[in-house]
């Protein structure tokens, strides 16, 4: 059930580029698993190009994983940025089209809510939309910079008990040394 609620706006934005059918048509029958973190989407490409839930018990005839730790890299660096990060297992050629759809297969949010917006109102919900996630894309690029940094440069800054008893004797030897120093000064003067 789940598995055909997360596929259905996969198939609309299919539906809508004729290119992304013909793509798939052509791995018809095959299965996919796509792994991102926890979570698993698991379809089979029927004859139409349409993508549908692979059935329990089926191996799929490609498997590719992202690591959790990627999810931030696609808000900062987008779609490219997570095929990157992608662990490949099985069928490369279907893996190379699944590639290709993540890079170039976009919604047209404008399209899907003119209908009940007008088309002046939602070509400005697009507009507004994409200025939003090119700030959350922004703010993820530098806090990933940020956190690099941070990282970089140790993240223990505090001093441990062991270093600050060293620091403490160091200076308890200095200040004898200082008061031997300062009993010789008025003998010599």
């Amino acid at each position: 059930m789940l598995q055909e609620l997360l596929l259905q706006p996969l198939n609309r934005l299919i539906r809508a580029e004729s290119w992304a059918r013909l793509l798939l048509q052509g791995h018809a029958g095959k299965g996919a698993e796509l792994k991102i973190g926890p979570a698993a989407l698991r379809f089979r490409i029927a004859d139409d190009g349409l993508l549908v839930p692979l059935a329990d018990g089926v191996e799929p005839a490609v498997c590719i994983s992202v690591p959790a730790e990627a999810l931030p890299q696609l808000l900062s660096g987008g779609p490219d940025a997570l095929v990157a990060r992608a662990q490949l297992s099985g069928d490369a050629g279907l893996a190379d089209a699944l590639a290709r759809l993540i890079r170039h297969l976009r919604p047209d949010l404008g399209a899907a809510l003119s209908p009940v917006l007008g088309r002046v109102l939602a070509n400005r919900v697009e507009q507004g939309a994409g200025k939003a996630f090119a700030t959350l894309q922004d703010g993820a690029q530098r806090l990933g910079a940020n956190l690099r940094e941070y990282l970089a440069e140790g993240v223990a800054p505090a001093v441990t008990r062991s270093e600050l008893d060293s620091l403490a004797e160091g200076n308890r030897a200095l200040a004898a040394r200082l008061d031997r120093l300062e009993a010789r000064l008025p003998r010599q003067g």
